[in-house]
């Protein structure tokens, strides 16, 4: 059991973020990426997208996002050339699910041509109806959710390895409907439902946090809600998914042990606030790849990208070389930065050693 787990904390590269285009039809007040959205002008194209790929070692997850994914035509491809060249094992595409006329076919078709890959889509949902639409600008934003939802959850009785699941950020402007919130998702049954709180990142404004007074009954709202999902909530989705339960079956029954990375990261939020430091060891600058429009390259989506891949002939080899990246990694593993960012902490908690032989005790217990 032990060289198991030793074996699996050799961390190397395993997730790489793609966000594929500036380009986006909400305007969100809290947007993580609000400075650089819709300025398409030498955004990659395809075939340098390829270029990255070749170059890159195999990894087990792939995330798509923007800008919206979908306003380009291309994410069918793009995902497949990562599916194909880099043997991924999850793929999830993070979407404000209007575009259902794209996002539909291109998920069932994915399904379909890698039924060894979990392709996951991933439906930003932040409040309901026409609340949700003012919050995202986006009038009649909901319904297309509604329609994207319901025909690809049709979907999923012949397609057994597409994953739906809703992503609710928590900020000032929903805080105190959470409950509506999380009643009313249930009632869709998606395959899971994981609420993140607004956080700062390198190119967003003011962070419109809930007041702090509440946010111990938030977070113990969502650790409940979190049950609710049964097993589904312990070896699906946001972050480890496929390659995280493989990876943790190496060592334990994930089902059975019932450790949840989803409460176990609501639970690392108050102690990383009140703490203002790593409440657990970062290990983005192993673990992790953002690779935005333009090629502008980050270790998480926190700080700011420390380089450019085209300057290092799209070669990931030769970027982790540069003395500009063991830099940033430098900086990192000497915590000179802190954060409860969802990207990077469910990587951290299932590369942890606490969190593994937390799950083996359960398991020896139960």
């Amino acid at each position: 059991m032990l060289g198991n787990a030793l074996r699996w904390m050799n961390r190397s590269l395993f997730q790489v973020s793609v966000l594929n285009t500036t380009m986006c039809n909400a305007g969100c007040p809290y947007c993580c990426s609000a400075g650089i959205l819709n300025q398409p002008k030498g955004e990659f194209t395809l075939e340098e997208w390829r270029k990255i790929s070749e170059k890159l070692p195999h990894f087990p997850w792939l995330t798509i996002s923007g800008g919206e994914p979908f306003t380009k035509r291309d994410v069918k491809e793009t995902v497949s050339l990562f599916i194909e060249g880099n043997k991924v094992e999850y793929a999830s595409i993070i979407t404000n699910g209007y575009y259902s006329d794209r996002i539909v076919p291109a998920a069932k078709e994915l399904a379909q041509r890698y039924p060894d890959t979990r392709i996951g889509i991933s439906i930003s949902v932040d409040d309901l109806g026409e609340r949700h639409d003012e919050v995202r600008r986006v009038k009649g934003n909901f319904e297309r959710i509604l329609k994207t939802f319901h025909a690809l959850k049709e979907a999923q009785s012949e397609l057994p390895n597409l994953s739906l699941k809703f992503n609710t950020v928590v900020t000032v402007f929903n805080y105190q409907r959470i409950d509506e919130i999380m009643a009313g998702i249930r009632a869709l049954d998606p395959d899971m439902h994981t609420m993140n709180f607004i956080r700062r990142t390198w190119d967003s404004g003011e962070v419109k946090f809930p007041p702090e007074e509440e946010l111990p009954g938030i977070f113990d709202k969502i650790s409940r809600y979190y049950d609710t999902y049964g097993a589904r909530a312990y070896t699906d989705e946001e972050g480890g998914l496929m390659a995280v339960k493989k990876q943790l079956s190496r060592l334990v029954d994930f089902n059975r042990s019932r450790v949840s990375l989803q409460r176990q990261y609501i639970q690392l939020i108050p102690e990383t606030l009140k703490q203002k430091t790593q409440v657990i060891p970062c290990y983005a600058y192993d673990l992790s790849l953002f690779i935005y429009p333009k090629g502008d390259v980050a270790f998480c989506d926190i700080l700011k990208p420390f380089a450019n891949i085209k300057d290092f002939d799209y070669d990931y080899g030769k970027l982790m070389q540069s003395e500009v990246a063991k830099k940033t990694a430098a900086f990192i593993h000497n915590k000179g930065c802190w954060c409860y960012s969802p990207c990077v902490q469910y990587m951290n908690l299932v590369h942890n050693p606490k969190t593994v032989f937390r799950a083996a005790k359960y398991l020896v217990s139960s």
